[in-house]
């Protein structure tokens, strides 16, 4: 009887008296066109959350305010009315209730399409799913679909309608509502095209926007909450020893918590040694270096490995403790000349980039400012090339600088900067005055002795930016660290 109705309504759609313009049907898809390529390209710069706002406003509001001026039409030509109300509320509900159960069971399969739909899904990452997280998602998925509707169901489907008859509009905004979804997984794309002609026809139908808008909304918000689920406790969790260096634990314990809170936010099982103490690499930079040995092999022994088949095996075998991550690129750097350390010791934007294989812009993280990074003298000794500059550059809304003379030291060196003093200040202020150079908001130094010398200097000369570690700068573009005032604007 449903269809029957429909199929019926969709014949004359006598309710839109829309006598199209000559050049309607090719004006409007690429007016369309220009307004969605705005959206994207502004949007890249916010938060999920913040960019269905602005997609409410870009792709909604403006366009019909745009055709209503200009061409004189009403907001029930727009699709902006009840329309036959029982229809719309009636086909809303079935599409619904005949679709979430299809995601659900889809997002949580063991399919390797599954997995790639609970890495994609839900876009939005806020620190936990709580009640208020679950409203302010249900709510900025309203908004931008209310949008979203209008434009392609209001602004584009009902003139096209009029002008090439309904089911050629129809067909052809179908195919457009692939192309902007082409981007998702291909398995995705069938039920796209199904769905862009269900809620034109269902639009043409009613005379209105409200059935397609109240399906889309439901089916997405269901979609979230289905894959926002708590994530159960995994017996195959990464493991991963913490190694927090002497200068972070006295100095920025805040980059350690940033460090622990990323990788447990990222499905590691974060362990902590409580008895562990220093590398040893400030006694083997002053030339003690048969300290400098000893505390390196306690160290080893701290974390569990005796040898470098040890640590191998641990590597490769489910029990356990299977990395070692600091958040020092000099204590990485030393450390790993233990034979026994070096298989299973890494850098944290190391670990991040060649074991979690972390990627910001799908982990939905977002940081606005412009910032550069300070390459440390002792990093370029690790293994492989750095990756923070990579990973930094996908955090939506941070504009990664190049750093003037990057390769210059900073003047720490460690008992470097005590020896010689005079000549580490002057190192330190000219790596102050490329980052001005910079015109950033903050530069991020990935090492706890470059950032406790340019801190000191920075603290002195009142310069324009903060100092952070980029383990902050992730965990306060995730929201599990909140992001304090810049420390620069209360000097």
């Amino acid at each position: 009887m449903f269809a029957a109705t429909a199929l019926a309504s969709l014949q004359a759609p006598t309710a839109l008296a829309w006598p199209p313009e000559p050049l309607a049907p090719a004006l409007l898809p690429l007016c369309g066109a220009a307004f969605y390529v705005t959206y994207h390209l502004v949007g890249l710069r916010l938060t999920v959350w913040q960019r269905r706002l602005w997609g409410a406003f870009i792709l909604g509001l403006v366009p019909a305010l745009c055709v209503a001026f200009a061409l004189g039409r009403t907001p029930a030509e727009l699709g902006l009315a009840v329309g036959t109300l029982a229809l719309g509320l009636g086909a809303a509900a079935a599409f619904a209730a005949l679709l979430l159960p299809l995601t659900a069971f889809a997002i949580h399969g063991d399919s390797a399409r599954a997995k790639a739909l609970r890495a994609r899904y839900p876009e939005a990452r806020p620190p936990r799913w709580d009640r208020r997280a679950h409203a302010i998602n249900a709510a900025t998925w309203a908004a931008y679909l209310l949008g979203y509707e209008l434009f392609f169901r209001g602004v584009l489907l009902f003139p096209l309608a009029e002008a090439i008859g309904a089911w050629p509009a129809i067909t052809t905004l179908a195919f457009a509502y692939i192309a902007v979804h082409l981007e998702r997984h291909p398995g995705e794309l069938l039920g796209t095209f199904v769905s862009g002609v269900a809620f034109g026809a269902l639009a043409l139908a009613t005379g209105s926007i409200l059935g397609p808008w109240i399906a889309h909304t439901l089916v997405a918000v269901g979609n979230d909450v289905a894959s926002a689920r708590p994530p159960e406790p995994r017996e195959d969790a990464m493991k991963v020893q913490l190694f927090v260096p002497c200068v972070t634990e006295h100095f920025q314990p805040r980059v350690a918590e940033a460090a622990a809170r990323l990788l447990a936010h990222l499905g590691c099982e974060v362990h902590f040694p409580e008895d562990q103490t220093c590398c040893g690499q400030p006694f083997h930079n002053a030339g003690q270096t048969s300290e400098g040995a000893r505390l390196l092999a306690r160290m080893a022994g701290v974390f569990r490995v005796r040898d470098a088949a040890d640590a191998r095996d641990a590597l490769d075998g489910p029990d356990g403790l299977h990395w070692i991550v600091t958040p020092s690129a000099s204590c990485a750097a030393f450390a790993q000349r233990h034979p026994a350390l070096a298989p299973r010791l890494r850098e944290l934007t190391h670990f991040l980039a060649e074991v979690l294989r972390f990627d910001p812009a799908r982990a939905g993280c977002a940081w606005s400012g412009r910032a550069t990074w300070h390459p440390s003298c002792h990093g370029r000794e690790l293994a492989t090339p750095p990756h923070a500059p990579a990973l930094l550059a996908g955090i939506q809304g941070l504009t990664l600088l190049p750093l003037p003379r990057a390769s210059q030291c900073c003047g720490f060196g460690g008992t470097f900067a005590t020896t010689f003093p005079a000549v580490s200040i002057a190192l330190g202020e000219d790596k102050l005055r490329a980052a001005s150079e910079a015109d950033v908001t903050t530069l991020i130094v990935d090492d706890g002795g470059c950032r406790l010398h340019l801190g000191g200097l920075t603290a002195l000369g009142g310069c324009a930016f903060d100092i952070k570690h980029s383990a902050e700068i992730f965990a306060e573009s995730l929201g599990l660290l909140a992001r304090p005032p810049r420390l620069s604007a209360t000097r």
